[in-house]
């Protein structure tokens, strides 16, 4: 089952943290071992964050606006936003944005925790905009509305 609390990967944060640090020696040579990024779907990334769901109020990963129910949440603001840094992240700078009392078992690694997480293709291209797409192209306004016959091709 769906694990309830990010605990599952203390260990091998552990590991992680260890390799970052020392390296690593194989067939004879020293390798210096880098994270570049952490790849989750956005509910994972939220848990082991310790973050909002993307469906919360203050659950974007990028920036720091609020967003606005409107059948669903959306983040409707595209200019001068104020974005998230590494910095901000780890000290809390939008508690809101922030699960309370948690703090990420990533957070004890040297990588940016808002840069090191990207964006999860399958829930916001592919669950997201493909479906508002496909939904505007068939059943839409008329001047975007594919033809019947376009559809059934």
């Amino acid at each position: 089952s769906k694990p309830k609390t990010p605990d599952f990967v203390h260990e091998t944060i552990q590991e992680l943290a260890e390799l970052m640090q020392q390296g690593l020696i194989w067939k004879g040579k020293h390798l210096n071992i880098k994270l570049r990024c952490i790849t989750c779907d956005a509910p994972a990334k939220a848990m082991v964050k310790c973050v909002k769901q993307f469906s919360g109020y203050y659950g974007c990963d990028r920036c720091t606006q609020r967003g606005s129910w409107e059948g669903r949440m959306t983040y409707p603001e595209v200019d001068n936003l104020n974005l998230r840094t590494d910095q901000s992240f780890r000290e809390c700078w939008q508690p809101e944005h922030h699960q309370e009392e948690k703090i990420s078992p990533f957070s004890v690694l040297p990588v940016d925790m808002v840069k090191s997480f990207p964006i999860d293709y399958m829930h916001q291209s592919c669950l997201g905009v493909m479906k508002k797409l496909l939904l505007m192209w068939t059943r839409g306004k008329t001047e975007y509305r594919m033809s019947s016959g376009d559809v059934a091709c």
